[in-house]
């Protein structure tokens, strides 16, 4: 994987990333694309389960909460973006 990409799990809290590729297949693949979480689009991660799944992403001004193994998946760009709350 290129330096400046991470998995979404991997983004600290608050932080910011834009999807660069969704590796899932199947019924979970497209239910994220139906929920925005596609190629280019920005994604910040805003809550964490205490033990460390499911966390919380904010997609579009939606809160979508994936399992830590399932936001593994998701390779991201971090971005540097002041977020508005």
């Amino acid at each position: 994987m290129e330096p400046n990409l991470l998995r979404a799990d991997q983004l600290a809290p608050d932080g910011g990333g834009r999807v660069i590729d969704v590796t899932l297949s199947g019924m979970l693949r497209r239910r994220l694309f139906d929920l925005g979480v596609i190629p280019g689009a920005v994604i910040r991660r805003r809550y964490t389960a205490p033990s460390g799944s499911p966390i919380a992403f904010e997609v579009q001004g939606a809160i979508v909460a994936l399992r830590k193994a399932d936001a593994h998946n998701l390779i991201v760009e971090e971005v540097a973006q002041s977020w508005t709350q």
